[in-house]
């Protein structure tokens, strides 16, 4: 017998696995007593399968016969010629004879002897050898025709069960049809569960020397785990799934496959873009059903230290997905690589900019509800211990520094060469008003960014823009003593009332009042500052906008890399001349604080109570004039050509009329006199009378009445299906 037939039958020299499935990559591969296999029928492949079976019954060791060994080695190697029974049958004597195996050696394991345990080594790694042969196998040629008949007899059953001549005939075939017939992806979940048992073995009691161990555990259940998940249509079953992580994660907590595991992740996000996702989730897994968040911190290192080019589309938008999700699943772990990650809003790529503008947006998320729900048990917890409360104090205040700095990236990609990232960036702070948190430091900052975009270039940014301004007025924090409504005069009259009172009070107690100070104009320092930028951008090019709003193209780069003359953008945009914000009262603290430590208190409560108060209408009245700075732009808007701006556009003035701001008269005036109707879409929100347009002075007898009239008439629909171009004054309520 030559060397290769020693390693291939294992007669003379002991079972060496590793360099069985050397072995196994040769073409072709030879087995020592082959069996011919493609020269039976169906009938004479079940008969001599049916003696391996009985050997293997009587004891799983029996697998060690060369007789039984290439019996079963030569159906694997002939599969695409087995019929569907042959195949069924396979697996199961493979599969039973390996779970017996296990058995018997877990009973050793707890036996007396210590060496009863390795024995059964060779067993193992023999059984182990044909299962990941029979994935490989059943992989390649048991596939897509077979998911195509199990989906049809789905269809069939649940019509009825009837069924033509040609099924039934089809059906009487079956017993002569080939592997490709059979239904491979039913089995997967029971040969993963066998997998998982192989891999609760004690490999480091059952193998001394690491490159056997490595054998079985990366060869035989590692590799065909991985092998299994390249296939999307797999990861959609739940069951299959969650059994590829479990084997992944055993292999990696038991068995040092951390590594190994490491780089088919990296390679799995390199070429498979259906596994980004998973890839998160697998490490979610392990994170928290094995506690072994090591794996994903080591992986988000590598993503870090990667750089994508602006011509290479496909692999940064799988990252881009992968880390997205990891924020999700495991924003622990990427807070802990975040300072590595952010390099990626740089990149060249616009799909990396974007992924690390959402995964901001997630952390920030995160760091928002946890601060909230430790708020919470801080408040139902009563006196503690005075160190945990410290501690907590401690990291809440490095949340809070957490947050600012990753509020203060996000603003920044407000400057970003590309509409889509400036398009996903305004979506992102959209989902960021909906939570209980405020922000209102970068609310003001927020809306000063998204007020300038109104008159962005791109017509994407400029929809979104409008939207997230409605946001902002919905989820306004100004409700809490005064219902919410945003008219500028009514928060002005209580500003002054309490500024007065406020001064009456300071007064009769002798404390330090206050002065207001321009926010404009806070200092020569910042002035000084404004004029060095605007020093710096004396040779810069300026671009003049139209007045008129046209439907415009994004000509944007999309590759364009953000480093690019992103500061002096930066200078561009702060030199420009801001919309007055309220004045901002500034107080000797020193004095105050000796003043207070001699009042009573009562007057101590009540003069923080007016400041505060005072304060709170301060930051309201800014608000309301941002927006109000915004009305003559989003006025425009409603002429604008594209549909989406056009319907934006209304809902933002029906909000803001809702919220009696001042300066969304002239938007309703617009309407009144202007509004056309130029898409399908708006006549369709009409017809169901989604959209009302306030009205006033509808009649004389109406007076200044206000009411809501549908923007819609017969004659009107007539007119819009002629394509004329409609304006309407309306004169009488009308009623569809």
């Amino acid at each position: 017998m030559t060397s290769q037939d020693d390693a291939g039958g294992g007669s003379s020299d002991r079972y060496n696995l590793a360099d069985e499935l050397l072995l196994l990559q040769d073409e072709p591969y030879i087995i020592p007593q082959e069996t011919a296999v493609e020269d039976m029928n169906a009938s004479e492949q079940i008969s001599t399968l049916d003696t391996a079976i009985d050997a293997i019954t009587n004891s799983p060791d029996n697998i060690a016969t060369p007789e039984i060994y290439d019996l079963i080695r030569s159906y694997l190697k002939h599969f695409a010629n087995l019929c569907p029974n042959a195949c069924n049958k396979l697996l199961d004597v493979i599969a039973s004879g390996m779970s017996n195996a296990l058995d018997e050696a877990q009973r050793e394991l707890d036996g007396d002897d210590p060496n009863a345990y390795s024995s059964h080594a060779e067993t193992l790694e023999r059984y182990a050898f044909l299962l990941q042969s029979l994935v490989s196998v059943a992989e390649k040629y048991s596939g897509a025709r077979a998911d195509n008949r199990g989906l049809a007899a789905a269809i069939v059953a649940a019509r009825g069960g009837r069924r033509g001549a040609g099924a039934k005939s089809a059906a009487a075939k079956s017993g002569s049809a080939k592997a490709d017939a059979w239904a491979w992806s039913n089995s997967i979940p029971a040969v993963l569960t066998l997998m998982s048992k192989a891999a609760r073995v004690r490999s480091e009691r059952m193998w001394t020397v690491s490159a056997a161990r490595d054998s079985f555990i990366s060869g035989c259940l590692l590799r065909p785990a991985l092998l299994l998940q390249e296939n999307e249509s797999y990861l959609k079953v739940q069951a299959i799934k969650l059994g590829i992580f479990k084997v992944i994660c055993q292999a990696v907590k038991a068995h040092g496959q951390a590594f190994s595991t490491q780089t088919s992740i990296m390679q799995s996000l390199q070429y498979y873009e259906h596994l980004a996702e998973p890839m998160a989730e697998l490490l979610a897994v392990m994170r928290l059903e094995f506690d072994y968040e090591r794996l994903g911190e080591e992986v988000l290192r590598e993503v870090a230290a990667k750089n994508f080019g602006a011509m290479d589309t496909k692999s940064p938008r799988s990252f881009g997905r992968f880390l997205v999700r990891m924020a999700e699943l495991s924003p622990h772990s990427v807070l802990k690589q975040i300072s590595l990650l952010q390099k990626h809003l740089d990149s060249e790529s616009y799909p990396m900019r974007n992924a690390l503008i959402e995964t901001l947006g997630l952390l920030i998320k995160e760091l928002a509800l946890t601060d909230d729900s430790l708020n919470a048990d801080g408040n139902n917890g009563g006196n503690g211990d005075e160190t945990m409360a410290n501690e907590s104090h401690g990291s809440a205040e490095a949340r809070k520094k957490q947050i600012e700095t990753f509020f203060d990236l996000l603003i920044e990609r407000f400057l970003d060469l590309n509409s889509y990232v400036r398009s996903k960036l305004i979506t992102v702070c959209s989902r960021l008003l909906d939570l209980p948190t405020k922000f209102p430091k970068q609310r003001t900052e927020i809306t000063d960014m998204v007020v300038r975009h109104l008159q962005d270039k791109s017509s994407g940014v400029r929809k979104n823009a409008i939207a997230l301004l409605t946001k902002l007025i919905l989820t306004h924090p100004f409700g809490m003593l005064h219902g919410g409504e945003l008219s500028l005069q009514e928060w002005q009259k209580r500003f002054d009332i309490v500024s007065k009172e406020l001064e009456q009070t300071e007064g009769s107690l002798n404390l330090p009042g206050e002065h207001s100070v321009d926010q404009d104009g806070e200092s020569e320092a910042d002035d000084e500052e404004m004029d060095d930028d605007n020093e710096d951008d004396q040779g810069g090019d300026e671009q003049n906008g139209d007045d008129t709003v046209t439907q415009d193209e994004d000509d944007d780069d999309e590759d364009a890399s953000p480093a690019r003359s992103r500061k002096s953008k930066v200078k561009k945009e702060i030199a420009k001349p801001k919309a007055k914000k309220g004045r901002r009262s500034a107080v000797d603290l020193q004095a105050l604080a000796a003043a207070q430590a001699e009042m009573e208190p009562v007057d101590a409560e009540k003069v923080m109570r007016l400041r505060l108060t005072k304060r709170y209408y301060a930051d309201a009245i800014a608000f309301i004039t941002q927006l109000e700075t915004a009305m003559p732009n989003l006025t425009l808007l409603l002429a604008s050509t594209n549909k989406a701006e056009v319907l934006e556009s209304m809902e933002f003035f029906r909000v803001a009329y809702e919220y009696k701001l001042s300066g969304a008269a002239a938007g309703v005036e617009w309407q009144k006199s202007n509004v056309t109707v130029r898409f399908g879409r708006i006549m369709e929100d009409v017809l169901d009378g989604r959209l009302h347009v306030p009205l006033n002075g509808l009649t004389k007898e109406a007076g200044d009445r206000p009411a809501f009239c549908h923007i819609a008439a017969y004659s009107l629909i007539r007119e819009v299906l002629s394509g004329f171009v409609v304006h309407y004054i309306g004169t009488k309520q009308h009623k569809i």
